[in-house]
């Protein structure tokens, strides 16, 4: 009986820390993870890969314009980002240096992206999306 006790507080014990890590990690924690990676394809041109991070009602338009431009990106930086609604949703702020062949001139341009956290059920954590359209470029 003793050793049923004993084994009961060990996994009590080992099973505190991954609940408290669970309970921490707020929408805006996860929010750092998707947005450095949609900078970061979108940098080296994985249009689809940076696609997956924008909401269905704007990614057909994204990948239209996207695919057959001579864009070439120099810079893609997130500036800053403001929270709200119980951090659920977030408004970003982008740098965006670039130039479109045959052009060498670098073009330099700043937008904001409206992202949003949905949860996809109780037991696994959510995922951001842009619900805003990708700004046109010049």
């Amino acid at each position: 009986m003793a050793r049923n006790k004993a084994w009961r507080w060990l996994v009590l014990i080992c099973c505190l820390p991954l609940l408290a890590c669970a309970v921490l990690n707020s929408p805006a924690d996860r929010h750092e993870a998707a947005s450095t990676d949609f900078t970061r394809r979108l940098r080296w041109l994985d249009v689809g890969g940076a696609a997956q991070y924008l909401d269905s009602q704007v990614r057909e338009e994204f990948l239209e314009r996207f695919s057959g431009e001579d864009l070439r990106i120099v810079e893609f930086s997130l500036e800053r980002v403001e929270f709200s609604d119980e951090d659920r949703r977030a408004a970003a702020w982008y740098l965006l240096e670039y130039h479109l062949l045959p052009s060498s001139t670098v073009r330099r341009e700043r937008f904001r992206l409206d992202w949003e956290y949905r949860e996809e059920g109780r037991m696994s954590p959510g995922t951001w999306y842009i619900v805003t359209p990708f700004p046109s470029l010049p």
